[in-house]
């Protein structure tokens, strides 16, 4: 085990702590749901039935929060240790199709002028060439 983390991984020793740490989502969430305690009187009734309607949804969105929620150390794990991936892992993704996002920064420095024109200008031609030598 530890020569796959150390072959698939720049810093390995941050991986088992990583993977530990996926566990607390599940122990908070184990203890938020053990925590409460059901008190049952007369005016709760109501407020029981229309709970019960919700139940479900209320489940799956508590569940698909916890699987985000390990997801997300597992992914911080995984950037942290500098995840290796040889070509013949990422094959699978090559067939796909990619789309590229990017942000330009619209603030005040980005209207500085460079002659006749901004650095606006300069970083959206920076964006286009790229976008231009992605498409070839």
């Amino acid at each position: 085990m530890s020569t796959f983390i150390a072959s698939h991984f720049f810093n390995p020793a941050f991986v088992l702590p990583g993977v530990a740490l996926v566990s607390s989502p599940i122990i908070i969430h184990l203890i938020n749901r053990m925590r409460f305690r059901r008190v049952r009187f007369a005016a709760m009734e109501f407020l029981l039935q229309s709970q019960k309607r919700n139940r479900r949804r209320l489940l799956i969105e508590q569940l698909l929060l916890l699987l985000l929620r390990i997801l997300i150390i597992l992914g911080l794990t995984a950037l942290i240790a500098r995840l290796i991936l040889d070509e013949s892992q990422l094959s699978m993704f090559r067939s796909a199709r990619t789309h590229h996002f990017v942000l330009l920064d619209d603030s005040g420095s980005m209207r500085d002028r460079w002659g006749e024109t901004t650095a606006f200008d300069e970083a959206l031609g920076v964006v286009r060439r790229l976008a231009a030598e992605a498409a070839r």
